[in-house]
C-alpha cells in the first residue's frame, strides 16, 4: 500500500533497540522469511504505517498485532480472553479498509475480494482452544526450529555438501568433545 521504497525507508530510519532486529536494509526484499523475521517485522509495523496509511487500515493492523501478542501470553484469565475477543472484533470492524486499500492480494498479485482466509477462520476458535487446551505457547514450533538450525543446518554449512549424515554426526561429535574439554578445564581451573 505504501510502496516498497517508502516502507523500506521508514524501517531503515527507526531507532535501533537492543534485543530487537534493526532493518537498515530493504525489508521489502527479504527472502525466506521465517517466524523470527515475521516477529521482528510485527514489532515495528504499526509504527511504520501510522500516519501514512488510512486511519481504519492502521486500526485493523494494530488490532491484529494486539490479537497475536495477547494470544501468545503464557497464562490466561477471563480478562485476557475478553481482550483477545475485543481485538478480533475491532479487526472485523475495520478490515474493510484493507480491502479498500487494494493490498489484499493472492498469487500473481490478483486481488482477493473476499475474506475466506483459512488463518482468519482459525482465529475465531482461539479462545475456545485456549479454554480447552491451555496456552497456545505450549504448541509452538520455535524450539524444534531452533534445534534444527543447531543440529542440522550449521553442521551442513560447515561441510562440503556430500555425505550429509556422516558429516553432521562428525560435526556434532566434535562439538560435544569440545564442550566436554571446556567443562573439564573449567573444573580443573576452579
Amino acid at each position: 500500500m505504501l510502496g516498497e521504497q517508502e516502507i523500506d525507508f521508514h524501517f531503515s530510519v527507526l531507532q535501533p533497540h537492543i534485543g530487537f532486529r534493526h532493518f537498515k536494509g530493504r525489508v521489502s526484499k527479504l527472502k525466506q522469511v521465517m517466524g523470527c523475521e515475521h516477529c521482528n517485522i510485527q514489532r515495528y509495523i504499526v509504527a511504520v504505517i501510522a500516519g501514512l496509511a488510512p486511519w481504519d487500515f492502521t486500526i485493523a493492523i494494530h488490532a491484529l498485532m494486539d490479537f497475536w501478542y495477547l494470544a501468545q501470553a503464557p497464562t490466561f484469565d477471563d480478562t485476557i480472553c475478553e481482550k483477545i475477543d475485543a481485538m478480533l472484533l475491532e479487526f472485523h470492524d475495520h478490515k474493510f479498509a484493507i480491502m479498500e486499500a487494494g493490498v489484499c492480494v493472492g498469487k500473481g498479485n490478483r486481488p482477493i475480494l473476499n475474506w475466506y482466509i483459512p488463518e482468519l477462520e482459525l482465529m475465531q476458535s482461539v479462545i475456545s482452544n485456549i479454554k480447552a487446551n491451555g496456552a497456545p505457547i505450549n504448541w509452538t514450533a520455535d524450539h524444534t526450529e531452533h534445534t534444527h538450525i543447531d543440529v542440522v543446518k550449521e553442521p551442513v554449512d560447515s561441510g562440503n555438501n556430500q555425505n550429509y549424515e556422516e558429516q553432521i554426526c562428525h560435526h556434532l561429535n566434535q562439538s560435544d568433545k569440545c564442550c566436554c574439554f571446556d567443562l573439564a578445564t573449567a573444573i580443573r581451573d576452579a
